[in-house]
């Protein structure tokens, strides 16, 4: 099993007990399980999704 699947398991894990998960990352394959998805460019936020 490759370290992201690992990764993605344990947040996923952490998401189902109700934690709040704050992940800062550049792999864009993990955006489908975000709540929200705050993009930056130039230490600015250009893209909000909510």
């Amino acid at each position: 099993m490759s370290r992201l699947y690992k990764v993605l398991g344990i947040i996923m894990y952490l998401i189902y007990l109700k934690f709040a998960v704050l992940l800062v990352t550049h792999d864009s394959r993990i955006l489908d399980i975000a709540d929200r998805i705050l993009r930056m460019e130039d230490g600015r936020v250009t893209i909000r999704s909510f």
